[in-house]
């Protein structure tokens, strides 16, 4: 899963507001369409980066890179973030 890349699914509308983004869902081929999701500012780099190009490997540097915390602890959080955006229809690998 690492090395995957996944993009962002055209189906949600998201706003940024300050450093966090907020995701709306518009189409009911979500998993629920009735929900509003909120990133804090890692989630939101995540999300930023989840453009079809970025590995999940690469994302992890970049934060371990900008925050100083211990790249095991950064990959697993971020797996684990990735895998409930996957989960909730928000995301899919490319």
């Amino acid at each position: 899963m690492k090395t995957r890349v996944y993009k962002r699914n055209k189906d949600v509308v998201c706003r940024k507001i300050g450093d966090e983004y907020v995701l709306i869902p518009v189409k009911s081929r979500l998993k629920d369409d009735d929900c509003l999701y909120s990133f804090n500012e890692i989630g939101s780099l995540i999300w930023d980066r989840l453009d079809g190009r970025n590995s999940v490997d690469e994302i992890v540097s970049e934060i371990t890179r900008k925050s100083g915390k211990k790249r095991s602890v950064v990959e697993t959080d971020c797996l684990e973030f990735v895998k409930d955006l996957g989960r909730e229809g928000l995301v899919s690998s490319s």
